[in-house]
């Protein structure tokens, strides 16, 4: 009597540790379910495969609702206890569920929420950027930079070359709207030049573009400086060849086509000077400069819109904005002398250098107005929440 007491106390204890077993079995498999909409088939098919023998198990008749009808010859009121077998079974099946299962198909409760997973990136796009990414050092020796600042070089050089031919026809033709058609002219120009440069260098031509795409983060900033050297570059060779076209007497009326804030000019007693105030240049630099940043390459930084609109769009949208800067800062002020926005201190060196003269009167405003609207254009871009404005990758 005493052997089958404890021999029962033990059955009673093993089915107990079984049925705790189960509970957490089908609780794990609930997870599962709410989770990721996982059957219970599912789950049974991944821990032990499709093909699985139809035939019940006799040790499992006591648990299958399809094979418990009592047999009169058996002691119901004491089954024998499960086999080793079972609990074993059992014990793996539930620690599968328990370990191996449940991280590949995490519960509800552990899923991050959306914004959760906003706040995590938010901080992951907020962490400052390291120095040396930043400067980009290692592309000094990088040989396809270079290359590809040999097209800001030909692309400027083309452009200082084509804009300065403008800007004399447009007048020498004496039309009555010369600022009209040579604003006209620049638009057409610069989007085909942009659309010719876009796929080699990115289509910068122009060091305000290149200095904001460093302050913002598109490019490195010595990738900005060789980028700017090579549109200087541009800019003198686009001097020197218009300087080898045009005759002298047309090269001294228009000054090569250079940035001018007032000319000396002959008058009733004597040579006299016109043009535009030194701080009114340096205003309307600083204003048309950052309209042009934040008018049209804004677009061209940002990832998405490149996307939605197409490249051809972005280049002639620029080209457009570039064309009504043009045109309404030549013709607000309506001031004889005053050559209108530079817009582009390359293509005001270059003549600059070749030429001379009075040309060099004030042109540190050409380059210290754009790059004032650059720092306000990048703080701009610094204080728009980050899911604004996606820049493109490097």
């Amino acid at each position: 009597m005493a052997s089958g007491s404890g021999s029962g106390g033990d059955g009673s204890r093993n089915v107990n540790r079984e049925k705790g077993h189960v509970e957490n079995l089908l609780q794990n498999i609930g997870d599962a379910v709410i989770a990721d909409d996982v059957t219970f088939q599912q789950f049974i098919e991944d821990r032990f495969g499709s093909n699985q023998p139809s035939t019940p198990n006799p040790e499992f008749d006591g648990l299958n609702p399809a094979y418990n009808t009592p047999n009169i010859n058996e002691n119901v009121s004491n089954p024998p206890p499960p086999s080793d077998d079972f609990f074993a079974g059992n014990m793996e099946l539930a620690d599968d569920a328990e370990n191996g299962y449940r991280n590949r198909v995490q519960p509800y409760a552990s899923t991050p929420k959306p914004h959760e997973r906003l706040i995590g990136e938010e901080k992951q796009e907020r962490e400052p950027t390291s120095l040396k990414k930043i400067l980009g050092l290692e592309e000094i020796l990088n040989v396809n930079i270079w290359r590809a600042s040999l097209a800001e070089l030909l692309g400027t050089a083309t452009l200082v070359f084509a804009l300065d031919t403008i800007v004399i026809s447009s007048i020498e033709t004496e039309t009555k709207t010369p600022n009209l058609v040579m604003s006209t002219m620049v638009a057409i120009i610069v989007t085909i030049l942009l659309l010719a440069t876009f796929p080699i260098s990115g289509g910068h031509i122009n060091p305000i573009i290149s200095f904001s795409a460093a302050l913002t983060g598109i490019c490195s900033f010595t990738r900005a400086a060789i980028y700017i050297m090579a549109q200087c570059l541009g800019g003198i060779l686009g001097a020197l060849a218009l300087k080898a076209v045009v005759k002298s007497s047309v090269e001294d009326t228009f000054s090569l086509g250079g940035c001018t804030l007032h000319i000396v000019t002959a008058g009733p007693q004597g040579p006299i000077v016109i043009g535009l105030e030194t701080g009114q240049a340096l205003w309307l630099e600083i204003i048309c400069s950052f309209v042009f940043l934040f008018a049209s390459i804004w677009m061209a930084f940002d990832e998405r819109q490149v996307k939605a609109l197409g490249r051809v769009a972005v280049c002639i949208i620029i080209g457009i904005v570039l064309g009504i800067l043009v045109f309404v800062s030549t013709t607000v002020t309506a001031t004889k002398g005053y050559a209108g926005a530079g817009l582009n201190p390359a293509r005001c060196l270059g003549p600059a250098l070749i030429r001379g003269g009075h040309l060099w009167d004030g042109h540190w405003v050409f380059w210290v107005g754009p790059a004032i609207a650059c720092v306000a254009f990048a703080m701009y871009t610094k204080i728009v929440p980050h899911q604004h404005f996606h820049v493109l990758e490097r």
